[in-house]
């Protein structure tokens, strides 16, 4: 499971980043994506956290300013692929127990976890790139078999 789930973290950031480039190199401004940009970064380090037991400073809604989104993605980049090359079957199915941002109290196994933090980027990453098509802009080609065609991927 660890193998997969690192592959499919490697999509994750590969199409993440094919958006951060778009907004970057047209400079997009439009606040719709730039806060949905920002969300998928701060969720995804936010259930990090959790995994980890550690305190976050922002909530999933704060929106970063677009200078700081890059590194900002970069860290959560390394800090998932860093933990997720620490996986065994153990950590799998750990269940996780945190308080969410309206204070309830939520037990999650981690590999649900991690599904949900893919699941959430593709969600959003979709919003974005038809938010592009709407303001006249050429969103990415993200989807999952461009990125298996890459030659780094085969």
């Amino acid at each position: 499971m660890r193998h997969y789930f690192l592959k499919l973290f490697e999509y994750h950031n590969w199409a993440t980043q094919k958006l951060i480039e778009v907004i970057e190199k047209e400079k997009i401004t439009d606040e719709y994506i730039l806060k949905l940009y920002s969300h998928l970064l701060n969720a995804q380090w936010i259930w990090l956290s959790r995994i980890r037991q550690k305190e976050v400073g922002f909530t999933t809604f704060y929106m970063h300013p677009i200078h700081e989104l890059p590194s900002l993605f970069a860290q959560n980049q390394q800090d998932w692929l860093d933990y997720l090359q620490t996986l065994d079957e153990t950590e799998l199915n750990r269940i996780v127990s945190y308080i969410n941002m309206e204070g309830k109290h939520f037990q999650d196994i981690v590999s649900d976890i991690i599904t949900q933090v893919l699941n959430h980027g593709t969600h959003h990453r979709a919003q974005i790139n038809s938010k592009l098509r709407e303001l006249d802009f050429t969103p990415p080609g993200i989807d999952y078999i461009f990125y298996t065609r890459q030659p780094s991927t085969i």
